[in-house]
């Protein structure tokens, strides 16, 4: 009300003041008429004015619940983006990590078929040497065939010597075994290559004479000839030489005799004298003093007539082997029809006397 007051003072100030005192009641009526219709107006207007308020506060409060709206869908994508941003910047680590994963991997399979490719190459250097050595082996067999068929004998013997082998390693590692083994060793034929193995389980016992005797009949048995110019050996078995001689048979004595003259031959004659006389002293009383076959191999063994001659003075001049020189000395008789030297004549006319 206050305001439709405040509105009709100056309107009915300007009316009065422009009409004056002299205007009729008809006017005021008008007047007065049209106040209310302005008042209507006024009431209409500040109705709709009223409206407008409250429209205004509708459109500010659905402004508001926009601006909200926005400010959440603000706040939204503000999030969306920071969880986008996060999820590259972990997609971005990972696909590092996973791309330092594909590197190793990498470097580790061109390693691998590197390694796979040298194990292929050398799996086929391995075949093919497979290979050779299965043809080797082949002919091997093939050469074994035949000599089974054809050299029954040669492949014996081989097969005798590989027991040896496992007989004298066995005595290496049991020396004491040498009276077990005694019989198989005398019956079979050792090589030289046999010697260092034997004299190896000797050593362990040669100061114990109840092993020690055995090992040295099997050192005159088969290598005579190295044992005597062997240091180690050679002391103990001119201290046994009557025993050893004693139980060798008849092949064995001729052969260590070939062999026992045929070493000091290269040691040189003059320089095995005392080996020579034990020798003959032995052989003069023992079984075997007449056999033929073992002066032979005596005679036969020094490589020349010198050395025959030679041997003949090295032989002490006493009762203990007048035999021995005489038997000997027959040999030596066959030179008499050639020409002849001093030395060898002195040697004809002891032989005389000893056939006196």
């Amino acid at each position: 009300m206050k305001i439709k007051t405040i509105l009709l003072i100056p309107f009915l100030f300007i009316i009065i003041s422009v009409n004056g005192q002299n205007k009729t009641k008809e006017k005021i009526l008008f007047l007065e008429n049209q106040i209310n219709t302005l008042s209507k107006e006024i009431d209409s207007n500040q109705q709709k004015m009223l409206e407008q308020s409250k429209e205004i506060k509708e459109l500010s409060n659905k402004i508001e619940y926009q601006g909200n709206l926005i400010n959440n869908q603000t706040v939204l994508i503000d999030t969306s983006f920071d969880g986008v941003s996060s999820q590259l910047s972990a997609s971005s680590y990972f696909i590092g990590i996973f791309g330092i994963i594909i590197a190793l991997f990498s470097i580790g399979l061109s390693i691998y078929v590197s390694r796979m490719s040298r194990n292929i190459k050398n799996i086929s250097l391995d075949n093919e040497t497979l290979l050779q050595k299965n043809v080797t082996i082949k002919q091997e067999i093939e050469l074994l065939s035949e000599k089974i068929v054809n050299d029954s004998t040669g492949l014996y013997k081989v097969m005798r010597t590989e027991e040896a082998n496992h007989i004298l390693d066995r005595l290496i590692s049991v020396p004491e075994d040498i009276s077990n083994m005694f019989s198989n060793l005398a019956s079979r034929e050792l090589n030289d290559n046999h010697f260092l193995q034997m004299k190896e389980a000797y050593t362990q016992i040669k100061d114990d004479e109840e092993f020690a005797d055995s090992y040295l009949i099997q050192f005159f048995q088969h290598f005579a000839g190295l044992s005597v110019i062997d240091e180690e050996i050679k002391d103990n078995l001119l201290s046994k030489l009557d025993m050893c001689v004693k139980c060798s048979f008849k092949n064995d004595i001729v052969n260590s005799t070939q062999n026992y003259i045929s070493a000091l031959q290269k040691k040189g004659l003059n320089n095995s004298k005392s080996e020579i006389n034990i020798f003959v002293k032995i052989i003069e009383n023992s079984k075997y003093k007449d056999l033929e076959e073992l002066y032979f191999s005596v005679f036969n063994t020094l490589s020349t007539r010198n050395a025959q001659f030679a041997f003949f003075q090295i032989i002490n001049k006493t009762d203990n082997t007048k035999l021995f020189r005489k038997n000997y000395g027959k040999l030596l008789e066959n030179y008499k029809t050639e020409n002849t030297t001093d030395d060898e004549n002195l040697v004809f006319e002891e032989l005389e006397n000893l056939n006196q």
